[in-house]
């Protein structure tokens, strides 16, 4: 009779643990399994830690960056491409706050169903609400002065254009950026990375 009970405790502890064990594991992918699959040393979506799914796009619909096996495919357009560099990242991934690294495992394509498994294996498109020309004619208005325009609908809360300088264009990069002090600071984005002392039509808030 003591022999039966003793299995029978024992049949109920590894019934618990396991269960225990199963709940932990469905647990932890839910919550981590976008960390994972975003991992860069999963070569299912990096090829030497370098992202190779997914592509950025603005409010409409224009094309900022592909990430492919050969490498990063950014707009044609080289004025869209120095004004959101700090947007879709260079090619180097100096660019921490950028959003191609932010956003990894949704450009990736994961989903807590199917992992990062898709029937086109390109990942996700990743719609903002920055307008990339409005970006472009900011970077353009700065004239090759530091600093940063940041435009938002307070309405909504979408941001419409974020643009800091100085930048470069991430295919064409200056041979002298880490030497040249025109570019201390290129890697930074001023929007969200720098603090700066409120202008005039915010004094009256602080």
């Amino acid at each position: 009779m003591n022999k039966v009970k003793n299995r029978t405790l024992i049949a109920l502890v590894l019934v618990l643990a396991l269960t225990g064990g199963i709940i932990f594991y469905v647990t932890s992918y839910i919550r981590d399994g976008a960390t994972w699959a975003s991992f860069s040393a999963n070569r299912s979506v990096y090829i030497g830690g370098k992202l190779t799914r997914g592509q950025i796009v603005d409010r409409n619909g224009i094309v900022l960056l592909q990430n492919t096996a050969d490498g990063k495919v950014y707009n044609s357009d080289a004025l869209i491409r120095t004004a959101t560099l700090h947007i879709t990242g260079d090619r180097n991934g100096n660019i921490g706050t950028s959003v191609a690294r932010k956003y990894a495992s949704i450009l990736s394509g994961y989903d807590w169903i199917n992992g990062i498994y898709t029937l086109s294996g390109t990942g996700t498109s990743l719609a903002l609400t920055l307008d990339a020309q409005l970006c472009a004619d900011a970077y353009s208005a700065l004239n090759g002065r530091r600093g940063c325009v940041l435009v938002y609908n307070y309405l909504t809360g979408e941001i419409l254009c974020m643009v800091s300088t100085p930048s470069f264009d991430p295919d064409n990069m200056p041979q002298d950026l880490d030497t040249n002090p025109d570019y201390t600071g290129a890697y930074v984005n001023r929007c969200i990375s720098s603090t700066f002392t409120p202008g005039s039509i915010f004094k009256r808030i602080t």
